[in-house]
């Protein structure tokens, strides 16, 4: 049942901003992903369709995985702010470049995997930026919440995305999505620019520019693979502030989950594959909340930024590696093969981190998120229409995820 807690981070003018305009960009983002695949599928034989779709995946990953240590230190030790400013720009401006090369006719598929990969290399620098910067914008109590509004904020976008995108290539081109993509970018740097009273960080809390090293980089491989409830979460890559038993609950999920996908790799019944389909989006979502919740709580805020470039290697490059994995054993074996094995990978992987991690299956919310709203703390009167009591101050506490 819905509350007033139910949306009480978004009582903050700086995550109400950000919240808004990542809604916009990132349904934008949708379309376009939607949009590239299906026209990476026409300029391919059907033959070879299967894995030129899983060959996007692949270009995809692959700046993730070189870039996502050295972005994670950039994002501790640089402005948080300005560096969206300037990856959501380079978005944009990615965006725009396919659009134009659309427009003029474009026949080869290599374009589109040189601008999938270039559009993956700047959400490498965006991602730990924006993952470290939202926790600053509420107090560590709305924390959670404000991790459960953003996830409902991504899977709308996953939903309207790729529907408006679909229409928009009925009712005029492929080309008229990428552009809307780039336009959609703008509501980000918007609400960027919008913001005020921003928490300065700490002296010596982050590395200093000169200090993007490989060594700064190692710092923060050592703290996620050093923090077991930390490094299990990422190994398994609504309402979660009401959930106790984040750990279990989070496990569960994520079994759930491989089990409706293999029950939707065999089903033959309209409404059963209709239900696993819902099962699969409803419990995805509550895994999503929680291990963003625990990773966020878990981690010091001068090592945000690196804990997220970890972590994209794993919920970024996991399914980007899925899908060409996907693409590939379709192409061989048959799509329904694809599901039941990546349905089946996810249980056996799920077991294992459940008998491996004692303290993920233990885990729970914290005291201080049981108070209700009416014994919040309340806010400092400066702040009121800007950035609340500095949260960095509250002690240790990221989309996609």
């Amino acid at each position: 049942m819905l509350s007033a807690r139910s949306f009480i981070a978004l009582r903050h003018r700086n995550f109400r901003l950000i919240w808004i305009g990542l809604l916009v960009s990132f349904s934008g983002s949708m379309m376009q992903n939607a949009a590239l695949l299906w026209h990476v599928s026409l300029l391919v034989s059907p033959a070879r369709k299967g894995l030129a779709l899983g060959l996007v995946g692949l270009a995809r990953v692959v700046p993730v995985i070189v870039f996502s240590l050295i972005s994670g230190v950039v994002a501790d030790a640089w402005d948080r702010r300005r560096l969206m400013l300037f990856t959501q720009t380079a978005a944009a401006l990615t965006s725009l470049t396919l659009a134009a090369l659309t427009f003029r006719g474009l026949s080869a598929v290599w374009p589109l995997y040189g601008l999938a990969a270039l559009g993956s290399a700047v959400g490498a620098f965006d991602l730990p930026a924006r993952n470290a910067l939202v926790p600053t914008l509420v107090p560590r109590e709305h924390l959670p919440n404000a991790i459960s509004l953003n996830t409902i904020m991504f899977q709308t976008a996953s939903v309207v995305g790729p529907s408006v995108g679909g229409v928009m290539i009925a009712a005029t081109s492929v080309g008229w999505v990428y552009a809307v993509n780039a336009i959609s970018f703008l509501f980000v740097i918007a609400a960027l620019l919008m913001m005020r009273d921003l928490p300065r960080r700490e002296q010596g809390s982050t590395p200093a520019r000169e200090d993007i090293s490989f060594a700064a980089a190692l710092e923060g491989l050592r703290f996620v693979f050093r923090s077991p409830l930390i490094r299990s979460t990422m190994l398994l890559d609504p309402l979660t502030e009401r959930i106790e038993r984040r750990g279990r609950t989070l496990l569960w999920a994520v079994g759930w989950f491989g089990a409706a996908t293999v029950v939707f790799g065999v089903s033959r019944s309209f409404w059963l594959t209709f239900f696993c389909l819902a099962m699969t989006g409803a419990t995805d979502t509550v895994s999503m909340i929680i291990r963003n919740v625990v990773r966020q709580l878990e981690t010091p805020d001068r090592l945000r930024g690196r804990m997220t470039g970890v972590n994209m290697v794993f919920f970024m490059g996991g399914p980007q590696l899925g899908e060409l994995e996907a693409g590939a054993v379709a192409n061989w074996f048959g799509a329904p093969f694809s599901v039941i094995s990546g349905g089946v990978g996810c249980l056996i992987a799920t077991a294992w981190v459940a008998v491996a991690t004692p303290a993920l299956r233990h885990y729970r919310r914290s005291p201080a998120e049981h108070l209700p709203v009416d014994r919040v703390p309340p806010l400092p009167a400066p702040a009121l229409e800007g950035r609340e009591a500095d949260s960095t101050a509250a002690a240790p506490v990221t989309v996609r995820d």
